[in-house]
């Protein structure tokens, strides 16, 4: 890009975006921290706008089915463990149809990966079941 031909406009969009690179190489902890900041006193709005984009659904749609959950997995009835490295428990995950995007429940975050593991195959998860059925039943370990 030839500096010496730029209008006023692209000179400043160009002087902008230098200045904003060694602007954020300066100050990289200070960004960070704000940027922590802001995902902590924001949350909801974050997950609102990445639930609705991602599924559907408003933060508000989330809570119903959460508090109709009881605030447990859908699926093992117990509440997410799973924590941050902050120790802050996950959230239960929006578990959807991928074909349909439709929201099924919300999930811990074992389970989730469980039916991800099983490609959301209910066939698939039959024939594990049956296959611990089998050998509950020639053990005599008794079932929960």
């Amino acid at each position: 890009m030839d500096k010496d031909h730029l209008s006023k406009e692209e000179a400043r969009k160009l002087h902008m975006k230098e200045y904003k690179k060694v602007y954020s190489v300066l100050n990289k902890e200070k960004i960070k921290e704000a940027s922590a900041r802001y995902r902590r006193e924001n949350d909801d709005k974050i997950r609102h706008g990445v639930y609705l984009r991602a599924f559907g659904i408003s933060i508000e749609e989330y809570y119903r089915k959460l508090e109709d959950q009881n605030g447990t997995c859908a699926i093992c009835k117990q509440p997410e463990t799973k924590k941050h490295s902050n120790g802050t428990v996950y959230r239960l995950a929006v578990d959807h149809d991928h074909t349909t995007n439709v929201v099924r429940g919300l999930l811990c975050t074992k389970c989730n990966m469980a039916l991800g593991l099983f490609a959301d195959s209910a066939i698939l998860l039959n024939r594990a079941s049956e296959y611990l059925k089998e050998y509950e039943d020639n053990c005599n370990v008794p079932s929960l």
